[in-house]
């Protein structure tokens, strides 16, 4: 008599992407930005592969992560009851830059030229890098300006005061640059 081979069927698996950052769900994302992966559900063991490497196994179906930083390609191995397996369609992930630069200060009071010492009254003016869609100023994490203008003057300022900038691209990508302490 012959054996008997029950061949069984392989996983049918998918993939999909989850991520807000600039465009949702559209697979470019801004560094340090979560992005969740999603594979068919209702099998036994997923196996989540960045660039070739596994990063995940387990019986989840998700893996979620913001630590890329460059672009890679993202797939999953997933596994039924009897041990067959079968692998997605790679999904590539873009990563791109945060908007970069620093926050200048502007004036002639005070000890030396735009050393960020003024007088009391004096006019200052913060210069962010030009180029940017959006610059939200805040004095003491309290908005002041917010708009397409990348300079923000005043003459109300007093000692200790910290001005900051988040600049937004035209990606949705933002940064908050290194604040500037202002000394009256």
């Amino acid at each position: 008599t012959g054996a008997i081979i029950s061949v069984q069927p392989l996983p049918v698996v998918n993939l999909s992407v989850s991520e807000t950052s600039g465009t949702a769900n559209d697979g470019i994302i801004c560094l340090n930005s979560a992005v969740t992966f999603t594979a068919t559900s209702g099998l036994s063991l997923y196996e989540f592969y960045v660039d070739g490497v596994m990063v995940q196994s387990g019986p989840s179906n998700t893996y979620t992560t913001s630590s890329f930083t460059t672009d890679v390609p993202v797939h999953v191995v997933a596994y039924n009851n009897n041990q067959c397996s079968q692998a997605s369609s790679s999904i590539q992930i873009q990563v791109l830059p945060l908007p970069a630069g620093s926050l200048q200060v502007i004036e002639n009071s005070g000890n030396s030229t735009n050393d960020g010492v003024i007088c009391t009254g004096a006019s200052v003016t913060f210069s962010a890098p030009s180029g940017y869609s959006t610059y939200i100023f805040t004095v003491n994490s309290v908005v002041v300006q917010s708009g397409a203008q990348e300079n923000y003057t005043t003459n109300t300022l007093n000692n200790g005061d910290v001005v900051q900038v988040e600049i937004t691209d035209a990606n949705s990508c933002s940064n908050v640059l290194a604040p500037v302490t202002i000394t009256v």
